[in-house]
């Protein structure tokens, strides 16, 4: 039951934390730091591993809820998550007034210059490294897996028909056939799976992870972030910006460095692109579905 000094469903956690921070020991003060850092995620993790991540006891944490005005942390996440878990949805941007008294003509060249902030903060982001070995790690894999959700799903069907060009036994798991567990069960520890970590998340992404960890599978992931619930799991992140002035985040990135890492691994394992177009090619040439 919350209490009769509880905060209010619509207050923010900043809300909740500044009313309430001078009253905080330094070790509870330590422990709110934490959930600030992850309160896009705070449904991910249960109150031991956010004791665990701040580097405070468990008890610390749970005087810490009592603290903020609530009786435990499933008290606190159900008071929290709604005002939170809300703000990647299109409704929520929609919210936004900063563009309304805009004109059309307006709107348009403030979207794309946004998209072309987007992709020039992939020349400035540093990744050189990481996509060299994204592109060993997913031209040498035995079999290369691809999951995404939601609007990640559009970034993952196009990883899966690019790669597919270049390379064989590519497979794209949540196709909406309902085999997505029978699809994990066949991945092998010289595999590699590419996810697609972009809001809004669900949990079968973490899930996921789980699975491919247990089973010694690689894991690469693009990413609007390079910290999300699941990223110390990864052995490469892609980090994507999607920021965006229009109610859905931008793809632009995502779907650039896809592209990008394709054509770099058809130049890293060139006899293996040949092969797969060629075979390609002479199945279109038997089958005349093209016009161009």
């Amino acid at each position: 039951m919350k209490r009769n000094d509880a905060p209010e469903n619509s207050h923010s956690l900043e809300t909740i934390i500044r009313k309430r921070y001078s009253t905080l020991s330094p070790s509870e003060k330590t422990f709110v730091s934490a959930l600030l850092e992850q309160q896009d995620h705070l449904g991910y993790y249960s109150a031991t591993e956010l004791a665990v991540k701040a580097g405070v006891s468990k008890s610390t944490a749970a005087r810490c809820f009592r603290q903020l005005g609530f009786d435990n942390f499933n008290e606190f996440r159900q008071s929290v998550l709604p005002h939170r878990e809300n703000i990647n949805s299109p409704l929520a941007q929609m919210a936004r007034a900063e563009n309304r008294g805009l004109d059309a003509t307006s709107r348009f060249e403030k979207h794309i210059c946004q998209e072309q902030e987007n992709l020039n903060q992939l020349l400035h982001s540093g990744q050189q490294k990481s996509l060299e070995s994204c592109v060993g790690i997913v031209g040498s894999a035995s079999h290369v897996w691809i999951a995404g959700f939601r609007n990640g799903y559009t970034l993952a069907c196009y990883a899966h028909a690019l790669l597919s060009n270049v390379r064989s036994h590519v497979t794209l798991l949540n196709k909406g056939d309902g085999h997505l567990a029978e699809k994990l069960a066949n991945m092998q520890p010289q595999d590699v799976i590419i996810l697609m970590d972009f809001p809004r998340r669900t949990k079968l992404l973490s899930n996921i992870v789980k699975i491919a960890r247990k089973s010694n599978v690689r894991i690469v992931a693009f990413s609007d972030q390079t910290l999300s619930p699941v990223t110390s799991e990864y052995e490469v992140v892609i980090s994507c910006r999607n920021e965006s002035i229009t109610s859905f985040n931008s793809y632009i990135a995502g779907l650039s460095m896809v592209n990008y890492l394709t054509n770099e691994i058809s130049f890293a394992y060139p006899e293996q692109a040949r092969r797969t177009l060629q075979i390609i090619e002479q199945n279109h040439q038997v089958m005349s579905d093209l016009i161009d």
